[in-house]
This record gives C-alpha cells, structure tokens and sequence, in this order.
C-alpha cells in the first residue's frame, strides 16, 4: 500500500455510508445501466452493496491500486478496488472508485 492513510479514509467513508462521500460519475453510471453483462445490476444497487460489504467484513476489501494507465495517472495518484460478492456472478463484480481528479499540473508524491 503506498498511501496508508488516504487508504483508511476511504475505508471509513464506504463504513460511514455518507453518500456524498460516494457517487457516480454521470458517464460512468450510464456506462454501468447499458452494459449487458452486469444483467440489470444498477450504479444504486452496487453503490449501496459496496458500502454494505465494506461494513460488514472484518478485514479490509477495499485494495488501494498505484494509478499507471495512461489516461488517468495525471489525474490520480491510486484508483480502489472492491470485488462485490453477487449472486450469479462467479468471480463477483469488479467495483473500481477514486477520489477526486487532482488539479492538473500539480505532480503530487
């Protein structure tokens, strides 16, 4: 883990619940409704299972991932990951979230 402080941060807002502190970028959501594979599952149905999940498991789900792909690492130092456990779902749902894009032309370390 490279940031264990921001890490337990995002730890304690999914145990809070606070729903500003959890939202779906407007792309992203539409993205998630239109994608055949996710068989109906809603932004609203795994944004809620998420922070359920979270609060219910001992040691932490939420894994903090370095951000390196090209498109986003300008913008973010780490993006955290959650496979959500779903019925019909082998392997879970791959959940991705990230704070906010820090401003740009700010090389943050």
């Amino acid at each position: 883990m490279h940031d264990p402080r921001e890490h337990a941060l995002v730890c304690k807002a999914l145990r809070g619940g606070l729903g500003a502190c959890v939202e779906w970028d407007a792309q992203c959501a539409n993205t998630v409704r239109g994608y055949p594979d996710l068989r109906g599952l809603t932004p609203e149905f795994l944004r809620r299972e998420v922070i359920n999940y979270v609060r219910t498991q001992a040691n932490s789900v939420v894994r903090q991932i370095l951000e390196t792909r090209e498109d986003y690492r300008d913008d973010f130092r780490f993006y955290y990951k959650v496979i959500l456990p779903v019925d019909g779902f082998r392997h879970g749902v791959f959940v991705e979230m990230r704070l906010p894009a820090r401003p740009r032309g700010r090389n943050q370390t």
